[in-house]
């Protein structure tokens, strides 16, 4: 398609730049588009491509051995207790995910590889400049002289997120040196003791003007026919002892139920408290490892439950949270299959969901938002909680609403307590996506520019 064409001549056309594409444009082939290019050309011979597991392990993959002119490509995933065997089969294309930089780094594997080009897939994964991997990824951006990002979606909170991928092409020349830097020159602190910040005005167009010619948006083809999403609320009110529940909670951080006492450190964790309680469970501690749960209500599942009987046996996308949601979900409907991030389970679960085989598919969206393709027998998606993130929630939909989908609509329903969190956090990421509706936009205009005046 156009956009696949015009993406692939500019990364032909900059040893350093960055391709932005929603998800299902495409990406992954025009990226291996001018890679074959480049090395037809004997410009390069060999790429080291970081990307999350998934990614490295289906997605790039499953596209070379979708395109007869990619099928040649070798490929060598750097990952596992035999990764240092791997590291001298002979390939193109050499993949790793973040978690193995510092492998890469200690075993010397650069030089054993001898990549001419770095490319980062979903680059958002380096957002964060404080971040171990965006600091070991820096360390070995030295050793290339061609380097290219890709994502789809490139400021999730916010243009904040946009400084580490773009130093990652061109190491600080256009948006400058240091993050904190950046920071003072387009951003002012706001928010509780200023720890969160906002756009100056007319810093984002600003913003944009040092994006011309590092990062491309082009113009979808118009022959691309993704599936229009449906917003749809599924709103219901909180039993009485649950509501009472979650505004002591809210309102002063502890609360007694069923003889459990709730107490809660901080207003960022009574945040995460209220969310549990609209979800129907509490967690009896905030430790990373802590299973233990109390149950509160089942209003939630009731409003899921009125869905599923509503879809009348159509298949339903079910994303959710916490992991006490999996344990009731999976409790109340037998039938449920769960995808739980094992790639080993994947081709079969992909292949049935896909063929109508399967009515109600659960996963977690960190697990399963990147490197699947759901749509091919599914129209509806549902959040049993939403995430605060952008991406993850824009990724948890685009596993159903892209090309190919089965119908020109995709419901996107999302249950939601009426007066709590739940309405807030819709809120959070609706202004979200307007920032970055706004980023897309003024990018396609400055590339659409460049390209007329060329």
């Amino acid at each position: 398609m156009s956009h696949q064409v015009e993406a692939s001549r500019f990364l032909l056309e900059h040893r350093c730049g960055g391709v932005v594409m929603d998800i299902g444009w495409g990406k992954t082939a025009a990226a291996l588009d001018a890679v074959l290019r480049l090395m037809k050309s004997k410009v390069i011979r060999k790429i080291l491509l970081v990307a999350p597991k998934r990614v490295c392990e289906l997605t790039w993959p499953l596209e070379i051995a979708e395109w007869r002119q990619f099928q040649h490509l070798r490929t060598v995933f750097l990952h596992g207790k035999d990764k240092d065997k791997l590291i001298n089969e002979s390939a193109e294309i050499y993949l790793i995910n973040p978690e193995g930089l510092e492998w890469l780094l200690k075993s010397r594997a650069i030089g054993k590889i001898k990549p001419d080009l770095l490319l980062v897939d979903e680059s958002t994964m380096f957002k964060n400049t404080t971040t171990k991997r965006f600091k070991l990824l820096k360390v070995i951006l030295k050793y290339f002289k061609r380097r290219w990002i890709m994502t789809g979606e490139p400021a999730p909170k916010g243009l904040l997120d946009l400084f580490g991928q773009v130093f990652i092409i061109d190491m600080g020349n256009a948006l400058g040196q240091y993050v904190t830097h950046y920071r003072y020159k387009y951003f002012q602190p706001a928010g509780f003791k200023g720890y969160d910040w906002k756009l100056q005005d007319g810093a984002d167009k600003l913003i944009y003007e040092r994006l011309r010619g590092v990062i491309c948006r082009p113009k979808p083809d118009p022959r691309l026919k993704r599936p229009k999403e449906l917003l749809n609320p599924i709103y219901f009110n909180l039993s009485d002892a649950a509501y009472k529940v979650y505004c002591e909670i809210e309102d002063e951080m502890f609360s007694v139920f069923k003889g459990q006492e709730i107490k809660v450190a901080n207003a960022a964790v009574a945040t995460q408290k209220c969310r549990q309680v609209t979800s129907g469970a509490l967690y009896k501690s905030e430790r990373a490892n802590n299973t233990e749960w109390i149950h509160i209500h089942d209003d939630k599942m009731e409003a899921m439950e009125g869905l599923i009987e509503s879809l009348q046996g159509k298949p339903l996308f079910l994303l959710y949270e916490f992991d006490h949601e999996l344990q009731r979900i999976t409790k109340k409907f037998k039938n449920a299959v769960v995808f739980d991030g094992k790639v080993r389970e994947l081709e079969a679960i992909q292949r049935h969901w896909n063929n109508g085989e399967i009515e109600l598919l659960l996963a977690q969206p960190q697990s399963s938002g990147r490197g699947l393709n759901l749509q091919k027998a599914c129209s509806h998606v549902c959040w049993f909680t939403l995430p605060w993130d952008l991406e993850i929630y824009k990724q948890g939909n685009g596993r159903i609403a892209r090309q190919g989908a089965a119908s020109k609509f995709v419901s996107i329903h999302y249950l939601t307590a009426k007066n709590t969190v739940d309405e807030y956090v819709i809120s959070v990421l609706r202004r979200k996506n307007r920032t970055q509706d706004d980023l897309k936009l003024a990018l396609q205009q400055l590339h659409n520019d460049r390209r007329t005046k060329a």
